[in-house]
């Protein structure tokens, strides 16, 4: 049981986890020697969001903007 699992933090915390596992299936289905760099890239992202409240917050946007830019350039979009 979850007394705070309805508060926006949370909620955004388990959408995290789902887009997380959504990219681990993608990048390893298609990472090679050409983008594997920016596969680990992506890999580690969630590693560089920590804190509580606005600070988590803006980590999260942060590594959201960095995780778009990178899987454009694994997938060969740039």
């Amino acid at each position: 049981m979850d007394p705070f699992g309805l508060q926006q933090e949370r909620l955004e915390e388990r959408r995290a986890i789902q887009r997380y596992e959504d990219d681990c299936e993608a990048v390893l289905a298609r990472v090679d020697g050409t983008n594997y760099r920016h596969a680990v890239e992506i890999l580690e992202l969630p590693l560089s969001v920590r804190g509580f409240g606005h600070v988590k917050a803006e980590a999260a946007a942060r590594a959201t903007e960095r995780r778009n830019e990178l899987m454009r350039r694994f997938l060969g979009e740039v």
